[in-house]
């Protein structure tokens, strides 16, 4: 009989009515860690696997109080005073700085004030804000009356056909140094005769 043996064929050993052996109780003995032995490393489950993730006490220490161990990663660090200094330094990037512009002009809301103290203000119903329309010429324009029996048409079609035959014709009168001016000239139409 081996050293040890099952859970389940202990129980029927020790079974209410059965009478165990010697061998039996032996080999239950057996089969359990008695306080006063030590437990061998490799019988714990999952114990070398545990200690293969730890770190060896000694070398953890060298690489602890080693200044070299993370070289690599400190080279490419800035020193803080050095940064901060940096920082505070209004003149650190004064070389990039000197072909910028202050953005505060744009914000300036009086920047280009002089402009618009010059401009015209728009009113309504106007092209323009200032009349140069003259009470002259208003009183030229009112003077001139449009016969009453004028009639006006779409085209040359139309007039012909309520007209019948017409012509224009021409009577201009030389100004006074003998040149006849669109001013002095008048075009007419009658509708008797031909269209020639």
């Amino acid at each position: 009989m081996s050293n040890k043996v099952n859970l389940n064929t202990l129980k029927k050993w020790f079974q209410t009515g059965s009478k165990p052996t010697q061998e039996h109780f032996w080999a239950w003995m057996d089969s359990y860690w008695h306080k006063d032995e030590s437990i061998p490393q490799e019988s714990v489950d999952g114990l070398q696997e545990s200690l293969n993730k730890k770190a060896d006490r000694e070398s953890l220490n060298n690489h602890v109080q080693d200044p070299e161990a993370h070289k690599n990663l400190f080279d490419t660090k800035a020193d803080k005073n050095v940064f901060d200094q940096h920082l505070s330094d209004p003149g650190a990037h004064k070389s990039l700085f000197k072909n910028k512009v202050d953005i505060s002009h744009l914000e300036d809301t009086n920047a280009h004030e002089y402009l618009f103290d010059q401009k015209v203000d728009k009113e309504p119903g106007k092209g323009l804000s200032s009349n140069d329309f003259t009470d002259d010429l208003k009183g030229k324009l009112i003077s001139i009356q449009m016969p009453e029996d004028l009639q006006i048409f779409d085209s040359l079609e139309d007039a012909e056909n309520t007209l019948g035959p017409y012509k224009f014709f021409l009577y201009s009168e030389k100004n006074s140094n003998g040149v006849v001016s669109p001013g002095n000239s008048v075009i007419g139409v009658t509708g008797k005769g031909n269209n020639k």
